[in-house]
């Protein structure tokens, strides 16, 4: 809508496919500046053609040896005043954060949810021991999606990272959450890392 053109890849065609079909909700003139190619990591080799590259709820799904061959060809393919943007979950608040909130909230959490069961619109009621687990969870929540997290990072360590591969690195967490603790705590151990990541 800015007036930018845009290139999205994946290597999976439900993911090419899906975005394609996304694109027709935009008028006719984003949808002529709007590109997706079906890729491997392999086959990535631009140089110095890229303002942005955006790598968005993506790093957390590769391995170390994966990053250390994709982050110098997104080097590589950005021009002298690039940038890489990442986003990634924040190992620091699934570790830290998120079981320090539960254990914080968990006598509100308990009387909230026992009204709610003496009510009738309780969405844990099924068993007694699928109440209990909602009570007492404390630990980060686990679903097929994060089960694919295989890289989980703190804002210090991806900053290193970053920096071995070459780049000033600009680094923020972000925590949506409007309780105390997180805007507290949101510099080191905020939901998601954000990075702006300008070649040396």
């Amino acid at each position: 809508k800015k007036g930018s053109s845009v290139l999205g890849v994946d290597f999976s065609r439900d993911a090419i496919d899906f975005a394609q079909e996304y694109r027709k909700r935009f008028a006719d003139e984003i949808q002529k500046r709007a590109e997706f190619q079906l890729m491997t990591m392999e086959e990535l080799d631009w140089k110095g053609e890229f303002d942005v590259i955006v790598v968005n709820q993506v790093y957390e799904h590769l391995h170390d040896w994966e990053l250390e061959i994709l982050i110098p060809k997104f080097r590589r393919a950005l021009k002298a005043t690039g940038r890489l943007v990442i986003s990634t979950p924040n190992l620091n608040y699934i570790r830290f954060l998120y079981p320090l909130k539960r254990l914080v909230e968990f006598p509100f959490k308990a009387i909230k949810e026992i009204l709610r069961l003496f009510r009738g619109k309780s969405k844990h009621a099924s068993s007694f021991k699928h109440f209990f687990r909602e009570i007492f969870k404390i630990r980060y929540p686990e679903s097929e999606h994060t089960r694919l997290h295989i890289n989980l990072q703190t804002p210090s360590s991806i900053r290193k990272f970053m920096e071995q591969q070459g780049f000033q690195v600009i680094l923020e967490c972000v925590d949506h959450h409007t309780n105390l603790l997180s805007q507290a705590t949101k510099r080191w151990w905020g939901e998601t890392i954000w990075l702006a990541c300008e070649p040396c």
